[in-house]
């Protein structure tokens, strides 16, 4: 479960170890809403490739458990649950290969936006990344999702081959 004092702290760290990432998921759709609407199962974050490894780093020494959760990571602090995606560079695309899905963003998808809940100044994600994506299971966000103004350029660039869904292991590596 992610609270929000749990989502305060983990932007408090990300901004800590000086890390680029975009939050996607429902706590983006509360950031371009400018309030916390409810408690959510975890933090959605993308997170370059090649900072993996200092994010693992960095979060460990805060004190989070790590774990690799099938082609994505865990970040585990108390009851605060963070996914981490890889967001790896294509060329001229960002490539995400999740375990729901692989999606591939055109390059000017990954600019920094900014979005603030109670005062916590936090980067998300672009509404086309959102729609897009198979991350607004919630009723509310899916409604919301309908009311954002997107680039339809950039929209019908976004490429998404949803996976068959299947068992992964989770392992510890910090």
């Amino acid at each position: 479960m992610l609270t929000q004092g749990g989502f305060r702290k983990t932007i408090h760290d990300l901004h800590d170890a000086h890390m680029q990432y975009f939050v996607t998921g429902g706590v983006a759709y509360d950031g371009l809403r400018g309030q916390w609407t409810r408690e959510h199962k975890d933090l959605n974050i993308f997170v370059f490739n090649e900072s993996m490894t200092r994010l693992i780093d960095e979060f460990s020494a805060f004190g989070y458990e790590c774990y690799r959760k099938g082609s994505i990571y865990l970040l585990r602090n108390g009851e605060t649950d963070i996914d981490v995606l890889p967001l790896r560079h294509e060329g001229m695309r960002r490539v995400i290969d999740g375990n729901l899905a692989q999606a591939s963003y055109p390059l000017e998808t990954f600019t920094t936006r900014q979005a603030r809940i109670d005062g916590t100044l936090f980067s998300i994600v672009r509404n086309e990344v959102l729609i897009s994506s198979a991350m607004h299971d919630h009723p509310d966000d899916r409604a919301f999702a309908k009311t954002l103004p997107v680039d339809r350029d950039i929209l019908d660039r976004i490429i998404v081959n949803e996976k068959e869904r299947k068992p992964y292991d989770i392992t510890k590596i910090a």
